[in-house]
């Protein structure tokens, strides 16, 4: 039986990074790029510290390579998601630099299907994502544009690629994410939140027994 895995994106604090890992989140997100939901390298190190064993991922977008390198060395994260319009030329100094496993987000607009993904040798997981509205810190958009991403998504799968999948998921949709994806990863943020930044436990739990259903 294949377990889809959990990653909780977003996480802000030591406290959070604690409760996630509690609940059996498989992997944490902390992103180091323009978002509300960013953190600093000093706050990433005191999460480091409060959950040591766990898979940090650290999210960027567009970010000069040079700096994302120099997150991955100071040694807070395990994985590196890259967000934006990263080009498999970046993926692969940045593996060749960092030796840590690279995923590669793939938005509704991006989606270039799984010849194109060829490009991206040293890409070990595609995270399946909607765009997001232009307002500040919004959930994506909902409308249609699940079912053309999940579509696609399944179809990566099937070529035996490592998906992850997000896209204004939580309790009353992951379900159905898994069941007609079979995504390696589900990827959550927004939708197990009590505000900003802060994640609700009951959301968590809600989220975790749906997705282990």
């Amino acid at each position: 039986m294949i377990c889809t895995r959990v990653k909780i994106c977003g996480i802000t604090s030591p406290e959070d990074a604690r409760l996630t890992v509690s609940l059996g989140a498989d992997y944490l997100g902390l992103i180091f790029t323009e978002s509300p939901r960013r953190v600093t390298v000093d706050t990433a190190r005191k999460i480091r510290k409060a959950v040591p064993a766990a898979l940090l991922v650290g999210v960027f977008k567009d970010n000069p390579l040079d700096d994302v390198a120099k997150i991955c060395d100071s040694g807070v994260i395990s994985i590196v998601q890259l967000h934006g319009t990263e080009t498999p030329e970046y993926c692969s100094e940045l593996m060749s630099r960092s030796h840590l496993p690279i995923i590669k987000t793939v938005s509704e607009s991006q989606l270039y299907g799984a010849d194109r993904m060829r490009d991206y040798r040293t890409t070990s997981f595609f995270l399946f994502d909607l765009d997001k509205t232009s307002e500040k810190g919004a959930r994506p958009r909902t409308n249609g544009n699940r079912e053309r991403l999940w579509s696609e998504a399944a179809k990566v799968r099937r070529k035996g690629y490592r998906i992850f999948l997000a896209g204004a998921l939580d309790a009353s949709n992951v379900h159905n994410a898994v069941h007609h994806v079979k995504p390696y990863c589900v990827d959550v943020a927004s939708g197990v939140e009590k505000s900003l930044g802060v994640k609700d436990r009951t959301a968590l739990e809600q989220f975790m027994a749906q997705v282990k259903r």
